[in-house]
């Protein structure tokens, strides 16, 4: 059976997934990359149940990546530190492979884009970093790149991240990212720098902890990765408090000076070259995802605030639908209809953590509507946490009694 040839634009953690779902799947894939994919930006993120049952189905296991598991979360007002709530983490398991498939990771971006593109490249996609994409055509199925090369194939998948190139060529202006009223600060810091000081070493007592800070506008999240010798420290502010005038630490420093002392003290410890500054972006739900051969994966189609921790799991999972409702031996004329089941059985869970993410980032402050109880809280992240798309999407397509090569298992 002849592969399809399938162009991915954009390799960040949804695009080198597509591309490993895909040729798992037979496909012929090249992931065209804008930057030299020398060093990967970005802190930690969190490995949630529904994307880790994925990764480790094509084979990449976030502890082999230097991921934590998860075991608490903390949720202390940011000035007092009184405790507000604390939910447990630890799931139940017949075995220790499904009490892992079961557990969240906190895993460092860096390292888990490494291992994507590994498995990618070692399967067969190839990556053509330096090579960014001018233009994309939906009918004849084609990218030209800087350089005027043009590139033809029987699918195209935009997986360019929330500024996406392919969004607004193929689906016009009108569905662009909006500013969020916020922006995150982020930063690394050394575990042992924390341990060793009296004063901060409450931070991280318990492993395994995600720790929110709440304040009445902004609040600070807290967890470890890279196998809990690094912290990963995430500072959300309103947007003009992060635009404001002075250095990044500066500014960082005196968004949380009402904070507790030793809160401040923690936030201290930030090198200024270390600390990047993300405005957080927001989208209304685009009215669709494809057209044609162009189908939108990840941040292209739906942004995410990050109060779920939902970004790149719902990336990954987009990734692993389209690689089911593409399996080997399907025709190039097939495609549209293929890529319009993928939207279909997708965008209406998407849309739903979209507002569930939102409502979940609502603060004490009120301006942006009600803040959700503990049982809100926990219920949007059961229903985020209990899924596999695999099996989601098999059974979706197999409901449109469409012939389906049977099932792979991962990388032999």
């Amino acid at each position: 059976m002849e592969p399809l040839k399938v162009v991915v634009v954009g390799a960040g953690i949804g695009g080198l997934m597509a591309a490993c779902a895909l040729v798992e799947a037979g496909q012929d894939v090249h992931v065209f990359e804008q930057s030299e994919m020398v060093n990967e930006r970005g802190a930690a993120i969190t490995v949630q149940p529904n994307s880790n049952v994925l990764l480790r189905r094509y084979g990449i296991e976030p502890e082999e990546c230097g991921g934590t598991a998860m075991e608490n979360i903390m949720m202390k007002d940011g000035i007092s530190l009184n405790l507000l709530q604390e939910i447990s983490d630890k799931v139940k398991a017949a075995t220790v492979l499904e009490e892992r498939s079961k557990k969240s990771y906190f895993v460092h971006r860096a390292d888990l884009h490494g291992e994507l593109k590994r498995k990618a490249t070692g399967h067969g996609a190839v990556i053509h970093a330096g090579s960014k994409v001018e233009s994309v055509d939906e009918n004849a199925s084609t990218v030209t790149l800087s350089d005027g090369t043009v590139v033809k194939a029987d699918v195209i998948i935009g997986a360019d991240g929330v500024h996406s190139r392919t969004r607004q060529l193929v689906f016009g202006e009108a569905y662009q990212e909006q500013p969020s009223p916020l922006s995150c600060f982020r930063f690394l810091v050394s575990s042992k720098t924390i341990q060793e000081d009296p004063e901060t070493s409450s931070f991280i007592e318990k492993p395994g902890t995600m720790m929110d800070l709440i304040g009445p506008d902004r609040r600070i999240i807290l967890y470890p990765c890279s196998q809990g010798e690094k912290l990963n420290v995430l500072p959300i502010v309103p947007r003009q408090v992060a635009e404001a005038r002075g250095s990044r630490k500066e500014k960082l420093l005196s968004a949380f000076s009402t904070f507790a002392p030793s809160v401040q003290r923690l936030l201290e410890k930030a090198e200024e070259e270390s600390i990047f500054i993300w405005p957080l972006f927001d989208m209304n739900p685009l009215p669709i995802w494809v057209k044609n051969s162009v189908a939108l994966l990840g941040d292209a189609a739906h942004p995410f605030t990050p109060f779920l921790a939902q970004g790149a799991a719902s990336a990954i999972e987009d990734a692993v639908s389209l690689a089911v409702m593409l399996p080997l031996g399907t025709k190039p004329a097939q495609v549209p209809a293929r890529l319009q089941l993928y939207e279909r059985c997708r965008k209406a869970r998407v849309d739903r953590i979209q507002e569930l993410s939102r409502v979940r980032g609502r603060d004490a402050s009120g301006q942006r509507g009600k803040p959700p109880t503990g049982d809100e809280i926990f219920s949007f992240a059961m229903y985020c946490k209990q899924h596999d798309e695999y099996v989601h999407s098999t059974k979706f397509l197999e409901a449109f009694d469409v012939p389906l090569v049977p099932p792979t298992m991962g990388f032999s």
